[in-house]
């Protein structure tokens, strides 16, 4: 899994309170399960992955948004096809890391 972030508290376009980035995630990945204060907000660009948000879980695609609020528990994986996705994080804290789940 890799990210390059674009605007936020540590990129090239500062700012506090809001993220913005690309990830890209190899095939047959799985990012465990966690959680983060920020909101954060998935947009698909190419690929497909399973998002699983409070224990249930939808593949997404191509143009699919995928929400996961604030502290709530989430996973993701991938099959085949890597996956690449805008993301962004927003909120008064999009600087704790996130927190995974035993």
């Amino acid at each position: 899994m890799a990210w390059g972030e674009i605007i936020g508290p540590q990129a090239p376009f500062v700012c506090e309170s809001f993220c913005m980035g690309f990830t890209l995630i190899a095939p047959h990945s799985f990012y465990p399960a966690h959680f983060h204060p920020a909101t954060e907000l998935y947009y698909v660009l190419s690929g497909a992955g399973q998002w699983t948000l409070d224990g249930k879980s939808a593949w997404h695609t191509p143009g699919s948004f995928i929400l996961h609020p604030s502290n709530r528990i989430h996973a993701m994986r991938t099959e085949d096809d890597p996956l690449l996705a805008l993301y962004t994080w927003s909120g008064p804290d999009v600087m704790t890391l996130s927190q995974y789940v035993s």
